[in-house]
C-alpha cells in the first residue's frame, strides 16, 4: 500500500518513528502529499534537535518569513506538550535559538538580516526576544552591518529597539556610522554555508520558495569553493586544487551609498557622536577624507564635526594628505582646518606630504601655515626637511627651505643632518645639492645625543655608495680618517662590506690602510637613528576581515 492512501493520523504517527531529520526530511520530498503532511512535523523535529538555528540561519539570509512563522508554530506546538516542570531549568524544552551563529562567521540571524535589509525578518526576530546589540567574534552590532550596507530602515527598527549608536568593533574600532562612509568592498561570503549535519531541514531549506517544494539540480562539486578571503585589492577563492584571485575594478564607493545622509540623521538623532575617533580611521570626517569621499567631506561638517580634532591622530587634514586629495585639501582648508603639528614627527601632515613626493600639497600646507600654529622643535631636526633629503626630491627641498626661512628664521637648519641621511638613502642628487648648499661634510651634528655612534655622511657613503664618495672626496676639507663611536673610519665600513671600489678609492684619496679591519662589533650599516625615515601615518585598513555584503561574488569582472 503506499503512503499517500494512508489516513494523515497514521502517517504521522508512522512519521513520528522516524529518529533522524534527514530521513523524515527524505519522506517527505518524495511527493506533494507526503510533504504537506509532514512539512509541520520536519519543524518540529528541527526545533527539538537543533533548536532550529539552521531555518533561523537561513530565513534570515534570504528574507523567508514564512519559514520564521512555520518554526514559531512549531515552536508553541512543542511547547504545549512539554509538562515537565525541569525541563525548563535543565535546557531541555525545545525553544527557537534566536541568537544561534552560524558555523561559518559567527554571525546571528539578526546580523544576517541587517546585512540583506530584510526589514520584516529582523522585525520579526525582535519580537521574537533575539538580542539587539548582540556582537559578533569582532565585536560588530546588527546595526553596523545595516548602517554599512545602507538599509535605512533596518537601521530606523535597530535603533528604536535600543541599539547603541557608540559600539566600536575589535578590529579597526569603527562606529556605526564610520561603517556606513567606509570604502564599500564589492563582494562578500554570503550567503554562509550550512553547517554539516543530520539536519534534513537544513538540506532542504535552499529548495524552498515561498512555502513551495522546488526541485533543483544538484551544484557540481568541482564548482564549489572551500572558502574566500576579502583582501584590499582583490578576493582570494580558496578551493581543493589552488587559489584563484579576483581584483578589484579602481576605487570603490563608500559603503551607505545615496542612504548615507539618512542613516546620519538617524544616527545622530539617537544621539551617535561625530567626534568618536577610531584607532586607526580617526573620526568619521578623517575616514572619509583619507578616502576621497567629498560628499561626506561636505555633509559632516554641515552636521556639526568638527574639522580641527584635538587629537592629531584624528587630523582629516592628515587624512586627505595620507590619500594625496588635493580638492578635499582646498575644502578642508578653507573651512579652517588646522593644518596639525608641524614639529613632531608622529602625525605630521606636511612631513606626510613630503614623504609622498606631493608638492602640490606640500606648498598648500605651507601657505595655510598660520602664526598661532608654530611651535618650537621638540627634537632636533624638521621632520619635513629629513624626510626630503631621504626621498631626494629636490624640488620639494627648496619649498621647505624657504619655508624654514620664513616660519623659524632664528632656528639654524642642520644641514649636516640632511647630508647623512640623503648619503644614507643613496639621494646623489641632493647629496650635491646639500653640499652646493654648504653642508658640512665632517660634522657629525649640533646634537650630538641623537647619534651617538658619531658617524658622518662618509661613513654612510662607504657602504655601496660609489658615486656620494667621489663627490664627497672632491671636498678638500673633508676629513678621510674620521672615526665613529666604534673607531670605524670609512675604509672599514667599505671593507667590511666587501665594496673593493669604494675602498680603493678612499685609499687612493690617503686613508689610512691601517683601518681596513677594526675589531668590534660587526654591523651591516652605520646605524643611527634620523629623523624622518619612516612614515607615520594611519596604519593600512583591515575592514576586509569584518566586513559583509551581500554581493554575489561571479559578478565581478
Amino acid at each position: 500500500m503506499s503512503l499517500t492512501s494512508l489516513p494523515p493520523e497514521l502517517l504521522l504517527l508512522i512519521a513520528g518513528t522516524f529518529l533522524s531529520e534527514k530521513d523524515l526530511n527524505a519522506v517527505s520530498r518524495t511527493t506533494r502529499v507526503l510533504y504537506g503532511s509532514l512539512n509541520p512535523l520536519l519543524y518540529r523535529r528541527h526545533v527539538q534537535q537543533s533548536h532550529g538555528r539552521t531555518a533561523l540561519l537561513y530565513a534570515a539570509q534570504t528574507g523567508q518569513t514564512e519559514t520564521i512563522h512555520h518554526l514559531r508554530a512549531a515552536e508553541d506546538h512543542l511547547g504545549t506538550l512539554t509538562t515537565d516542570p525541569e525541563a525548563n531549568e535543565n535546557d531541555d524544552l525545545p525553544t527557537l535559538d534566536r541568537d544561534g551563529r552560524d558555523p561559518q562567521f559567527k554571525l546571528p540571524p539578526l546580523a544576517w538580516a541587517a546585512i540583506h535589509g530584510h526589514v520584516r525578518v529582523a522585525e520579526l526576530l525582535l519580537d521574537m526576544g533575539a538580542l539587539v546589540d548582540l556582537d559578533t567574534i569582532m565585536n560588530r552590532t546588527a546595526l553596523s552591518h545595516a548602517a554599512e550596507n545602507g538599509h535605512v530602515e533596518v537601521v530606523r527598527l535597530l535603533l528604536r529597539h535600543g541599539a547603541s549608536p557608540h559600539s566600536q568593533d575589535r578590529v579597526v574600532a569603527r562606529t556605526p556610522l564610520m561603517w556606513a562612509g567606509s570604502p564599500r568592498l564589492p563582494v562578500t561570503t554570503v550567503p554562509v554555508s550550512l553547517a554539516p549535519s543530520p539536519s534534513g531541514l537544513g538540506e532542504r531549506l535552499p529548495s524552498l520558495a515561498n512555502g513551495k517544494l522546488v526541485h533543483r539540480a544538484k551544484r557540481s562539486t568541482e564548482q564549489q569553493h572551500v572558502g574566500r578571503q576579502i583582501c584590499a585589492s582583490c578576493i582570494k577563492i580558496y578551493r581543493d586544487d589552488g587559489v584563484e584571485k579576483l581584483f578589484f575594478p579602481g576605487r570603490t564607493p563608500w559603503s551607505a551609498g545615496a542612504a548615507y545622509e539618512d542613516i546620519l540623521d538617524l544616527l545622530l538623532e539617537y544621539g551617535a557622536d561625530l567626534e568618536t575617533i577610531s584607532r586607526v580611521d580617526g573620526t568619521a570626517l578623517t575616514l572619509a577624507a583619507k578616502c576621497g569621499y567629498e560628499p561626506i567631506v561636505r555633509v559632516l561638517p554641515a552636521r556639526g564635526a568638527s574639522v580641527s580634532p584635538s587629537s592629531p591622530h584624528a587630523s582629516p587634514v592628515l587624512g586627505a594628505v595620507s590619500g594625496e586629495h588635493v580638492e578635499l585639501m582646498r575644502l578642508l582648508l578653507d573651512r579652517g582646518a588646522a593644518v596639525g603639528t608641524l614639529a613632531e614627527l608622529k602625525f605630521n601632515p606636511l612631513a606626510e606630504a613630503v614623504g609622498k613626493g606631493n608638492g602640490t600639497i606640500v606648498r598648500l600646507l605651507l601657505d595655510a601655515i598660520k602664526e598661532s600654529e608654530l611651535e618650537d622643535y621638540p627634537h632636533p631636526g624638521w621632520a619635513p626637511l629629513s624626510r626630503a633629503a631621504t626621498i631626494g626630491n629636490i624640488r620639494i627641498m627648496e619649498l621647505l627651505l624657504d619655508a624654514h626661512a620664513r616660519l623659524w628664521p632664528t632656528i639654524l637648519i642642520d644641514l649636516a643632518d640632511l647630508l647623512f641621511s640623503a648619503a644614507r638613502s643613496a639621494r646623489e642628487g641632493m647629496v650635491a645639492f646639500l653640499l652646493e648648499a654648504g653642508a658640512p661634510v665632517n660634522q657629525r651634528s649640533v646634537y650630538p645625543h641623537m647619534f651617538a655612534d658619531g658617524q658622518s655622511p662618509i661613513h654612510a657613503a662607504a657602504i655601496r655608495h660609489p658615486g656620494i664618495m667621489r663627490q664627497l672626496l672632491a671636498r678638500r676639507d673633508l676629513n678621510i680618517n674620521a672615526q665613529d663611536r666604534y673607531g670605524y673610519t670609512a675604509l672599514t665600513w667599505a671593507s667590511r662590506a666587501y665594496n673593493g671600489e669604494v675602498a680603493q678609492l678612499l685609499l687612493e684619496h690617503g686613508a689610512d690602510p691601517a683601518f681596513t679591519y677594526v675589531p668590534g662589533p660587526r654591523f651591516s650599516t652605520p646605524t643611527r637613528y634620523v629623523c624622518g625615515n619612516f612614515s607615520m601615518g594611519p596604519p593600512p585598513h583591515r575592514e576586509w576581515l569584518i566586513s559583509f555584503r551581500p554581493v554575489e561574488l561571479w559578478s565581478i569582472k
